[in-house]
């Protein structure tokens, strides 16, 4: 690549770009579309480079790739030693397990101190009812953005364009922000028209609602920066803050934890400026940003992703919002909630820490070995290049069921001993319907995260579509079941239509996920 010197620093960086996402190009013709897809235009080059248009700067990259071979990735043929290869898996596992961390956190703080970030024990059905209309539209309106935000992200990370990264995720949270503030305006005005809930109610869902977006939000940039751990630690301090906040200082529980929610969503915001701030100063100074992609091609390209994100939840919440909507001999309002029915999901809901670890180690893995067995296998070995990915697939399925039973059985035994010790007032067994939720819950969340994996890989191989299709097709599934046994049988039966659309969920993108698997080879090749 020295041909490309005298250009200067910013043409060695976008080369060294174009090998990160091609090592092969076919012709200057693939460089183009590589160069014009990382944001470049005629004009930007021939002010940066000096060069006419993409395709004559195109041609001085392809070759200065075929005359430096060496500028190309090598990969090894042989694995890793066992205890490498171990300590590696082990790493990435408990990666998988920080995801999980805030989630535990908020668990066990509910149980030791009878409060969270944004729940509390002793809430009146009320404020629990405003609360959890809060949370859920939450994370329905914030998860489309939070998946994008992912998606590019970690995109410009892993480019090390940190600079980009911040641009454009700063961009879509300011966007997400916008969207919950004008739907935080609409769900008044609809209370306005039709008087659902009084006011007081009202005002409480919308400050609950409003601080967990920005909370969610900044979670996504705390994500793409790989700071999951510190992300743990904000949630802690931020429920130890609630305690002083009400026990020292006696503000009233909600007014503690909005101070709360806000110091969370501030600090994670703070963490992830000062970060990208750092990976920035380390910039090669002479070395071009990559320009800004433009509006019209980022809502192309994060379409899919933001749909995605928006039906996860809306899979993970049809349930509740089927059984908080049942009748029942008490029920003041159209929606209204169940602590029950929500002690038995809470408690389910801990069966995916350890799943969630292997999910990680199976992706890590499988990027691995994409490039190793590419290398392993000759051109005319294509089905058993993709014979072997579908036996990898069948290994982490059933590595995967294995730690699934080994974790229900780990929360099962362990809150019977909770509760049988005393220590903590449980009464998840002393309650027959958060007993029987609890119980299905364990197998649709399970279901769930084994569809998890097979979403991620094809989410690996750029393959959203199908992904799409299964999750409209399990949602409906979910609604009809669900629907169907809340209104014949009582309100703790809609946890029924989870698990019959986490099954679907499954099942769908299994079939889907082994479906490309057979045909990795092309699949692979049009990903790149």
């Amino acid at each position: 690549m020295d041909t490309l010197a005298p250009r200067g620093d910013g043409l060695q960086e976008l080369a060294r770009q174009v090998a990160r996402r091609s090592p092969f190009p076919h012709d200057h013709y693939e460089v183009a579309a590589i160069v014009e897809s990382l944001g470049w235009t005629d004009h930007q080059v021939q002010t940066t480079f000096g060069y006419p248009d993409v395709f004559a700067l195109a041609r001085a990259i392809y070759d200065g790739l075929k005359a430096a071979p060496t500028v190309l990735p090598h990969v090894p043929r042989k694995t890793l030693p066992w205890h490498q290869a171990l300590g590696r898996a082990v790493r990435h596992f408990f990666r998988g397990l920080v995801f999980a961390l805030p989630m535990a956190v908020s668990v066990a703080a509910m149980l030791v101190v009878r409060y969270s970030l944004w729940a509390y024990q002793y809430f009146t059905l009320e404020v629990a009812t405003a609360v959890a209309i809060a949370t859920m539209l939450s994370l329905l309106v914030t998860g489309g953005f939070i998946q994008s935000i992912a998606r590019r992200g970690l995109m410009y990370v892993e480019m090390d364009e940190y600079y980009v990264a911040r641009r454009v995720t700063m961009r879509l949270m300011a966007v997400g922000t916008a969207v919950a503030m004008l739907v935080g305006l609409g769900f008044g005005l609809v209370n306005l028209v039709f008087l659902i809930y009084p006011w007081r109610m009202v005002g409480w869902a919308l400050l609950y609602y409003l601080l967990l977006c920005t909370v969610w939000l900044a979670v996504g940039l705390l994500y793409i920066l790989k700071r999951e751990l510190l992300l743990t630690v904000i949630f802690a301090l931020g429920i130890a803050a609630v305690g002083i906040l009400h026990e020292v200082f006696r503000l009233t529980i909600m007014l503690a934890q909005g101070l709360a929610l806000a110091f969370t969503s501030g600090a994670s915001l703070l963490v992830a400026r000062r970060t990208f701030a750092t990976y920035e100063r380390r910039r090669v100074p002479g070395v071009e940003y990559v320009p800004l992609p433009r509006p019209s091609l980022l809502l192309y390209a994060l379409l899919p992703y933001f749909i995605y994100g928006f039906g996860y939840f809306l899979l993970l919440y049809t349930d509740r919002i089927l059984a908080w909507t049942a009748d029942a001999p008490y029920m003041p309002y159209f929606f209204w909630f169940r602590g029950d029915y929500e002690l038995g999901l809470d408690w389910a809901i801990l069966i995916l820490v350890l799943p969630l670890g292997v999910v990680e180690m199976a992706i890590v893995r499988f990027g691995d070995l994409l490039r190793q067995r590419q290398a392993l296998h000759p051109a005319s070995d294509v089905e058993g290049f993709n014979r072997w990915f579908l036996a990898f697939h069948t290994r982490w399925l059933w590595v995967f069921a294995a730690v699934v039973t080994a974790s229900a059985a780990l929360v099962y035994w362990g809150t019977i001993a909770v509760e049988r010790s005393g220590v903590l007032a449980v009464p998840l067994f002393a309650n027959r319907i958060s007993y029987w939720v609890f119980g299905w819950a364990v197998l649709g969340y399970a279901l769930i995260a084994a569809g998890l994996m097979n979403v991620l890989l094809l989410f690996c191989l750029s393959r959203p579509e199908p992904v799409l299709r299964v999750l409209g097709l399990a949602w409906l599934v979910d609604v009809v079941v669900g629907f169907v046994m809340s209104r014949q049988l009582g309100y703790q039966w809609a946890v029924c239509g989870l698990v019959a659309g986490a099954l679907a969920f499954f099942l769908l993108s299994t079939y889907w996920c082994r479906s490309i698997l057979r045909e990795l080879d092309y699949q692979y090749y049009a990903s790149l």
